[in-house]
């Protein structure tokens, strides 16, 4: 691997930038620095340099967003989510993308595997999913997996909450209805959460409920940012997109919280 890394650190001064044999080499150190040596910062500098060149190819978008989030640039890392949404929307992503329905957001190691969290561009598609945290053992295989998506508040309409699910399911005061919100969802402790049983949403179930609802903008709570490594890609048929969604054939039809 170090001679690897060698070879393509030079090749990377050598090669024309933007050209075939460059943008190869490119995708190596990507992959190079971020799996195996897990220098992320320089993975990172790669691949935004990938992205000059190249700014619209979807799995360079991707591997910045995660690396953004592996590197604690979450503000960054946010931004770029909110912009695959917003491409998504206006029909400007490969059509794989509007079958499957979301997009990794990041990746964590664990013991023995790794955690990987998606996004859904309609939730209400989804049983109300915005987002997902599938766990993953070394060989690729789900094994669980915890999600959240949003309903409003049944005492103040200016407010959202979490309906979060994990081992039951609960309901959060939604202080984040980003992804920052999602994630400390998991370092709650057990007496913060109360059973999605116990509080009535207005009579009406919550993917409907949502989809009359416009969110408004909260403010966004400071929370502890994990950091972690190499991961799988979800297998597709364990992961739950099967479903065919319908191609957004406006910027209006495709929004979703």
């Amino acid at each position: 691997h170090k001679k690897a890394q060698d070879w393509i650190d030079k090749n990377m001064l050598r090669f024309e930038q933007g050209k075939e044999f460059w943008t190869f080499t490119a995708e190596q150190q990507v992959r190079l620095e971020w799996r195996i040596f897990g220098d992320h910062s320089k993975a990172l500098k790669a691949q935004n340099d990938l992205l000059k060149f190249h700014p619209n190819k979807a799995q360079y978008l991707l591997d910045r967003l995660t690396l953004l989030r592996i590197t604690s640039q979450d503000s960054l890392a946010q931004l770029a989510e909110n912009d695959f949404v917003e491409r998504y929307n206006t029909n400007a992503l490969p059509s794989e993308f509007y079958k499957k329905g979301n997009f990794k957001v990041a990746e964590y190691d664990r013991p023995n595997g790794v955690i990987e969290d998606y996004r859904y561009f309609r939730p209400g598609l989804y049983e109300n999913t915005k987002y997902v945290r599938f766990y993953l053992s070394e060989g690729g295989q789900v094994f669980d997996k915890h999600w959240a998506g949003l309903v409003q508040n049944d005492q103040d309409t200016t407010l959202k909450d979490w309906d979060f699910h994990r081992m039951g399911q609960f309901l959060v005061a939604a202080t984040d209805t980003n992804y920052a919100g999602f994630k400390a969802l998991f370092d709650l402790p057990e007496e913060a959460l109360m059973p999605s049983d116990a509080v009535e949403i207005d009579g009406v179930d919550a993917p409907e409920q949502l989809d009359r609802q416009t969110p408004t903008e909260i403010k966004t709570i400071e929370f502890q940012q994990a950091t972690g490594a190499a991961g799988t890609e979800v297998n597709a048929e364990l992961a739950p997109d099967e479903a065919m969604e319908p191609e957004a054939t406006s910027t209006e039809e495709g929004k979703e919280n």
